[in-house]
């Protein structure tokens, strides 16, 4: 899916390489390694996203046609294959050669058993970039991010995916501070971050685990 996306805009062939996040399929680079593991792509409640996009919908100002075409461009360049679901979405281990350890997951999904397995082995990560449930309601956002944060049981919290359009038409930035509170309330060693977009953050890699 997404391997046959990069072919088709031409990127080299030597420079793909398809994996399915089910195990034995480590990644090494000069200074960290990467674990690819099966996740699954978040799946928002139809009665609730039907609604409120109607809602939306009716409030918001319809797009003009440079937005539109932006859209297009931007839509041209994903995929929208059924498989990518349970298949086709994946979660990164990424561990730096001083043990400092990241996970990158892409989609607000439930946990898998792969993920489970997988943190079994590690125990927890020093920075957790995961993104927020495609849902508009708080207690749902939050719901599906406090299973992230027992599973992966980071230092460091910072959402990502809480930017995008839930209908592909119009953008709905998802509450951070709520999902904040609760995550705190849960965990309050928990350090949550988050900054401007696309604004850089720094982190002392050399520094990690748990005193």
């Amino acid at each position: 899916m997404t391997t046959d996306k990069l072919a088709a805009q031409q990127v080299p062939a030597t420079q793909i390489r398809t994996v399915t996040g089910r195990g034995d399929e480590l990644l090494k680079f000069d200074g960290f390694l990467v674990e690819p593991i099966l996740a699954r792509h978040g799946q928002p409640d139809p009665q609730v996203t039907t609604v409120m996009e109607g809602a939306l919908g009716a409030l918001s100002p319809e797009p003009g046609a440079a937005q539109e075409a932006e859209e297009r461009a931007i839509r041209a360049r994903g995929v929208s294959d059924p498989r990518v679901i349970g298949e086709g979405t994946i979660a990164y281990l990424i561990t730096l050669d001083s043990g400092f350890r990241i996970i990158y997951r892409d989609s607000g999904g439930r946990v898998t058993d792969l993920e489970k397995a997988a943190m079994a082995r590690a125990g927890e990560v020093d920075l957790a970039l995961v993104a927020v449930a495609a849902d508009y309601l708080n207690p749902l956002t939050a719901r599906q991010a406090l299973e992230h944060m027992r599973l992966f049981q980071p230092d460091v919290y910072m959402p990502a995916h809480h930017d995008a359009p839930l209908s592909g038409r119009r953008s709905l930035w998802r509450a951070t501070e709520p999902l904040f509170q609760v995550l705190k309330d849960d965990n309050p060693n928990l350090v949550t971050v988050s900054r401007g977009y696309r604004e850089p953050v720094c982190f002392n890699a050399d520094v990690h685990g748990r005193p």
